[in-house]
């Protein structure tokens, strides 16, 4: 018998033990939200990025970008002073650095600042430029965030190793598991 750091109890399997039974499968395969034929892929997106998680990043965004601006006194010219010139960012704006950030997968360049380079006809994508100037860019790059710092529980504890990352953990299974229902045999790819 072995306890883990959580308290839970392991026992090992012995001789002809095949451990647990099997939850019986009883769910319904498939998706649960048929969005109508001719719906956009916008209308896909927004099922998987949806307004109160783009409110939470926002705000946590905004609260981190603070508390960054608060402990680091720069010089009023450094980049990140922009932050206070141009404002806090909003769910319009966020929404926007996802698609980029989305896009940036789909058209892959040597370094984030390829996405803004102008001075390469045939290297150029104006897309970008539209969006986004590289600055603010880079300032909601350096600032996303998804959980409060202050709050940082320790980390010597395995069940809090993704407290940065719990935001997105939280919402996209919930979001997953209540857009589509997979079949009960399910093969995972590990390479």
């Amino acid at each position: 018998v072995f306890e883990d750091q959580t308290g839970g109890v392991w026992v090992p399997v012995l001789g002809e033990d095949v451990g647990p039974r099997p939850i019986p499968f009883d769910a319904i395969p498939g998706p649960r939200h048929a969005l109508p034929p001719d719906a956009s892929p916008a209308d896909y997106l927004k099922l998987f990025i949806t307004d109160s998680f783009v409110d939470e990043v926002v705000n946590q965004t905004n609260l981190y970008a603070r508390q960054y601006l608060d402990r680091h006194q720069e010089h009023p010219r450094a980049i990140a002073h922009q932050w206070l010139r141009k404002g806090e960012t909003n769910a319009e704006e966020m929404r926007a650095f996802l698609g980029v950030m989305i896009n940036m997968g789909l058209i892959k360049k040597p370094s984030y600042r390829g996405y803004w380079d102008s001075h390469h006809a045939s290297q150029d994508t104006p897309w970008f430029r539209e969006h986004f100037s590289r600055d603010r860019f880079e300032l909601l790059l350096k600032f996303i965030h998804f959980a409060d710092n202050r709050h940082l529980p320790s980390m010597e504890i395995p069940a809090n190793r993704t407290y940065k990352i719990d935001l997105l953990l939280r919402h996209f299974n919930h979001v997953f598991g209540s857009i589509y229902v997979p079949e009960e045999d399910i093969t995972i790819d590990e390479s």
